[in-house]
């Protein structure tokens, strides 16, 4: 059975809401994406060869987790998203989740972190299978450490935007300081 690769779940993503969702809110998410676009994180980030920034955060169960005591276990993977009300990062979640035994073959482990509770990162967990963490930063302080911090501005949303943006986001984490979907790779210090 062949896995179903990130770029495919996008697309099918797209191509649903495509046919579902009224022209007005696509366009809207559209300006989001072409904002997004303009933005240069890869220099706000870490570079390469920078330390990882640190942090502490409850995981999906209410357990403390640093990422200090991660990495002395071996390498960990970052994979930052936005939440549970994402289509995008539940794809990309889905596809680190069905590769997690790669990741365990090299001896890496996985830690997600997204600005939502920790009761809807238990339910993202649950919902998806996820054997990794799940880790709540509600404050979006180790999300900005990251460099992936970002707010939607109003002027971007449509009326029909804005409130299906914010309203979910505002049940999840009250709102989404994240880039979409990315990841990081941390084994103490960025390497290349």
């Amino acid at each position: 059975m062949s896995i179903q690769t990130f770029a495919e779940q996008r697309d099918e993503v797209n191509a649903g809401l495509a046919e579902q969702a009224p022209a007005e809110l696509l366009e809207g998410f559209g300006r989001i994406r072409a904002d997004q676009a303009a933005v240069d994180y890869a220099a706000r980030a870490p570079k390469v060869g920078d330390p990882a920034p640190g942090f502490t955060l409850p995981d999906q169960l209410g357990r403390q987790v640093s990422l200090l005591g991660e990495l002395q276990q071996g390498p960990v993977v970052l994979i930052f998203y936005r939440g549970e009300w994402c289509p995008y990062c539940n794809a990309l979640l889905r596809t680190y989740g069905l590769r997690a035994a790669d990741f365990s073959q090299r001896d890496a482990r996985l830690l997600a972190v997204s600005p939502q509770t920790p009761d809807n990162s238990l339910t993202m967990a649950e919902k998806h299978s996820l054997e990794c963490p799940v880790l709540s930063d509600e404050g979006g302080e180790v999300i900005g450490s990251y460099g992936l911090k970002y707010d939607v501005p109003r002027t971007s949303c449509t009326r029909p935007v804005a409130p299906t943006c914010r309203s979910s986001m505002a049940r999840a984490a009250g709102s989404c300081p994240l880039r979409p979907c990315s990841w990081s790779t941390a084994r103490g210090s960025f390497a290349s």
